[in-house]
């Protein structure tokens, strides 16, 4: 459906991307990110960089976790279109196509409410435009608990209203992410491209509607099928994708903590992830020297980490 949308470019990414999947929240929240020493309560994580996508996620297969899922890989998307999305607009993407469902096996649709979202919205004051629109990734607005329901509740309610309402605004709002990848102030970049729009108005009267369109699609082949077999990780190596994924935040103390704990040996994947922390802690002549080290061997992620690593 997003090859249909976006053309295939934007859906190939050109990074691995590694999914750690958790078993229950109590699991999952040791890696979950903090925000003014308190723990971040959120049920999926997407950590873009130059090297690798990280994806975070609790098992729990129903409807919501699917949502978390849909969520998840279309900030992969997104980061892979644009670097410099306005937050709002980020998650109001994701949440947006979150709701991503199938219908039978050559259709599908993209779009639909979401209930807890609308429940929320008619039941709290909405946010102004100007505080939404200002919203960055360290803002208490988006790291905190209600408030940080509101914010994706409105991001959600305010991409829904541009990209499906009539009359469309899909070309204004290129504009507007156009002018704050330029530099312009939000609210200026905002004022620019929809000067005679009053959205805050509208939005109000939105979010109390009772039908809602969406994008439908239809395929002339049945949708793809995936088949993959199950390989049990060692103990060892799962360690140290955990370590990675706190590397990914920058918490290398806590991910040394982990493999110390391990008995990570000093070979394959575990030899990488300390050989990637000394090299970020200028130990570069010891980072070369255990990577150059390494014995060949068949897992190709573990050669692309010592390979990037040697790079830099």
């Amino acid at each position: 459906v997003l090859a249909r949308v976006l053309t295939e470019r934007f859906i190939a990414s050109a990074v691995p991307t590694v999914v750690v999947v958790f078993p229950s929240d109590r699991a999952f929240t040791p890696f979950k990110p903090k925000f003014n020493g308190k723990t971040i309560e959120l049920s999926g994580l997407f950590l873009p960089r130059r090297d690798v996508n990280y994806i975070a996620m609790v098992r729990d297969w129903d409807e919501d976790t699917m949502r978390v899922v849909f969520h998840e890989y279309s900030h992969l998307i997104t980061s892979n279109i644009a670097g410099n999305v306005p937050v709002w607009l980020n998650e109001g993407l994701a949440e947006f196509y979150s709701t991503f469902q199938l219908v039978g096996d050559r259709e599908a649709m993209i779009g639909r409410p979401v209930p807890g979202h609308l429940q929320r919205l008619n039941q709290h004051a909405l946010l102004s435009l100007e505080e939404l629109l200002n919203v960055k990734h360290d803002s208490p607005l988006y790291n905190e608990g209600d408030r940080r329901s509101i914010f994706y509740a409105q991001s959600w309610a305010l991409t829904h209203l541009l990209l499906v309402s009539q009359p469309p605004r899909r070309d204004k709002l290129g504009a507007y992410v156009a002018s704050v990848d330029d530099g312009a102030p939000p609210l200026e970049a905002w004022q620019r491209a929809f000067a005679a729009d009053r959205i805050d108005r509208e939005l109000q009267n939105y979010i109390r509607r009772s039908i809602f369109n969406v994008f439908r699609f239809r395929f002339t082949d049945k949708t793809t099928s995936f088949d993959g077999a199950a390989v049990p990780m060692a103990a060892a190596d799962a360690e140290a994708f955990l370590a990675h994924l706190l590397v990914q935040q920058q918490r290398e103390d806590e991910a040394i903590e982990r493999l110390d704990r391990a008995a990570s040996p000093a070979a394959g994947w575990p030899a990488v992830v300390r050989a990637g922390i000394a090299a970020s802690r200028d130990d570069k002549a010891g980072a070369a020297k255990a990577l150059l080290g390494l014995p060949a061997g068949s897992d190709w992620l573990t050669a692309y980490f010592a390979g990037v690593t040697l790079a830099d």
